[in-house]
C-alpha cells in the first residue's frame, strides 16, 4: 500500500463515487479506479462489490476505512505541527540572563513574544555572568545574556555595547541635572560594583580626573542590587541603562553620565549547535528592543 492508494480509497469512502473521488484528488476517473484495484490486490481481500460498473463498499472496506481515518488524523496532526513550527507558534526557549534583566525587561519582552505563540514554552533563569557562561558552554540554555567575558570556550558571542548611566533616587538633589559628572558625585555615598568589574576601573579614572572623592559605601556584585540600594536612598551608582530602566518603577532615576563609560552585554549561544528559528527570531526581537538604550 502507498499513500496515494489510501487517499483514493478514503476519497471514495467519503463520496461513494469514483468520479467524485477523482475530482477531489485532481486525477482522472480511470486513474482512481486503478488505485482502488491495486489497493484491493495489496490487502489480499475484497473491498468492494461491483454492480453494473459501480462500486459498493463491503463491511471489510468500512473496517479498513476506520483505521485509515485514524492514520490520516495523525498525518493532519503532524502537518499542523509542522505548520506551527514554520510559523514559530510552537517550540521551547531556554534563556539565562542577568538578574537585573529578569526583573522587568525580559518578562515584558517574553510576554509580548508569547502572545501570538500559545504553544511556545519558556524557561527564564536569572544568574550571575560566570554561571551563565558555564551553562551556555555546556548547552543547557539556548541563549544567554551576561556581561562580556572574552575567550570563553564553547560559546558564540555577539556583544552589545551600552553607555552607563548614573542612577539616583527620585527626589535626590541631582535629579534635575541633565548630565551628571564625577565632580557632582564628589563625596556622595556611592554603591559600587566589585573592583574586578569592567566598569570599576573607568569609574575610578573618572573620579581621579575630576579630583573628586569616590566615597564607596557599599560594594555589590550586580547592577540590580546597586539599583536597589539607590531606590532605598542608600546612595548613588553608575549602572547599565537596561537595569536602570527596570528599576524606574521603584523610584530610580537614570541620568546621562560624563565621561562615557561603556559596558558590554553579550548575547551568547552554544557553539557548534545550530540555532532554532525560534531562538533567532527572539534574539532579533531582543536586539530591536534594547537598541534605544545603546
Amino acid at each position: 500500500m502507498n499513500i496515494r492508494q489510501l487517499e483514493a480509497f478514503r476519497a471514495f469512502m467519503i463520496t461513494r463515487s469514483v468520479t467524485a473521488a477523482a475530482e477531489s484528488l485532481g486525477i482522472t476517473q480511470p486513474a482512481t479506479s486503478r488505485l482502488l484495484a491495486v489497493l484491493e490486490q495489496n490487502v489480499g481481500f475484497a473491498l468492494f462489490k461491483r454492480e453494473k460498473r459501480r462500486l459498493q463498499p463491503l463491511p471489510e472496506a468500512t473496517f479498513l476505512n476506520d483505521a485509515i481515518e485514524r492514520a490520516f488524523s495523525g498525518l493532519e496532526t503532524i502537518s499542523q505541527a509542522a505548520l506551527d513550527i514554520r510559523n514559530l507558534k510552537t517550540g521551547q526557549l531556554r534563556i539565562a540572563c542577568l538578574p537585573g534583566l529578569a526583573v522587568h525587561l525580559m518578562p515584558r519582552l517574553l510576554t509580548e513574544f508569547l502572545t501570538e505563540r500559545p504553544n511556545v514554552s519558556v524557561s527564564l533563569q536569572p544568574r550571575s555572568s560566570p554561571k551563565i557562561h558555564e551553562w551556555i558552554a555546556d548547552g543547557h540554555f539556548d541563549l544567554g545574556l551576561a556581561e562580556a567575558r572574552p575567550g570563553y570556550p564553547g560559546i558564540e558571542v555577539e556583544n552589545l555595547t551600552f553607555r552607563c548611566v548614573c542612577v539616583v533616587a527620585k527626589g535626590h538633589h541631582l535629579e534635575s541635572k541633565r548630565v551628571i559628572t564625577a565632580r557632582d558625585l564628589d563625596g556622595l555615598p556611592f554603591i559600587a560594583l566589585n573592583r574586578n568589574h569592567m566598569i570599576s576601573g573607568p569609574i575610578q579614572a573618572a573620579f581621579d580626573a575630576a579630583q573628586a572623592d569616590w566615597n564607596v559605601r557599599v560594594v555589590t556584585r550586580l547592577f540590580g542590587p546597586a539599583c536597589g540600594f539607590v531606590a532605598e536612598g542608600g546612595g548613588v551608582s553608575i549602572v547599565d541603562p537596561l537595569t536602570a530602566a527596570d528599576y524606574e518603577r521603584w523610584g530610580v532615576v537614570a541620568k546621562k553620565f560624563e565621561p562615557a563609560i561603556p559596558v558590554e552585554i553579550s548575547m551568547m549561544y552554544p557553539a557548534n549547535r545550530p540555532r532554532s528559528r525560534l531562538v533567532q527570531v527572539f534574539a532579533a526581537a531582543f536586539k530591536s528592543t534594547v537598541a534605544s538604550y545603546q
